[in-house]
Order: structure tokens, then C-alpha cells, then sequence
């Protein structure tokens, strides 16, 4: 469905009324899940590679909720800053 158009006295109006208050964002970047489309996209490499490191113990485990598989965006960064180190 279209929105209506609006003009007029009700046009300025809306044009000075305060914006519209938003929560701050109380989830910690650190915290974020990533999916194994976007860790292949950023390590560009196959799925099978990612899923070979972790059962080499070389990349973190993923965290299952329910039927999805992600991984926090903090074990992501802390192991690419170790293998930048070479350890």
C-alpha cells in the first residue's frame, strides 16, 4: 500500500517536530555473531577450510542456537590478531 502524500500545514509541521529519540545500542560490538558466509567472505576462503580449522583446534568453535551456527565477532578478531603474530 502507497503511502499518502503529505503537503501543506501538515508538512511543516512534521518538519519541526524533534526527531524521533532511539535507544542507544546496548549490544557491545565485540558480541556481534557472524554467519560462515560472512567469515568466508573476510578470510576468503571455502567453507570446508574453515570447517577443517576448527577441528584442528586452529579457529574458534561456533556457537549453535538452535539450527544456526555463528561465531562472535570477538573469538574472530582475537584469533586473527594471534595468527597475525604467527602463534
Amino acid at each position: 500500500m502507497a503511502r499518502p502524500k503529505i503537503a501543506g500545514p501538515e508538512l511543516a509541521t512534521r518538519a519541526t517536530m524533534p526527531p524521533t529519540v532511539m535507544r542507544p545500542n546496548t549490544v557491545d560490538e565485540d558480541d556481534r555473531l557472524l554467519d560462515l558466509k560472512t567469515l568466508v567472505g573476510l578470510l576468503n576462503c571455502s567453507e570446508t577450510l574453515i570447517y577443517r580449522m576448527i577441528r584442528d583446534g586452529e579457529f574458534p568453535q561456533p556457537i549453535r542456537l538452535g539450527t544456526l551456527t555463528r561465531w562472535r565477532l570477538r573469538d574472530y578478531r582475537r584469533w586473527l590478531a594471534k595468527s597475525a603474530k604467527g602463534g
